[in-house]
């Protein structure tokens, strides 16, 4: 093949992958347990506090 890796190059590219996925587990571990808050527009607000509807 023209194409091979060296040992050390193999390395690396394990390495970035690792540290890769650990941080997408990281991201998905901490985001699974939040609910999003209901969008509410700022103009609703207003338009709700002077009871115009």
């Amino acid at each position: 093949m023209g194409f091979d890796l060296t040992i050390e190059e193999r390395r690396l590219i394990v390495g970035i992958l690792a540290i890769v996925l650990v941080g997408l587990t990281a991201r998905y571990l901490s985001l699974r347990g939040e609910r999003p808050d209901t969008y509410q527009p700022e103009g609703l607000k207003k338009i709700e506090q002077k009871g115009v509807r």
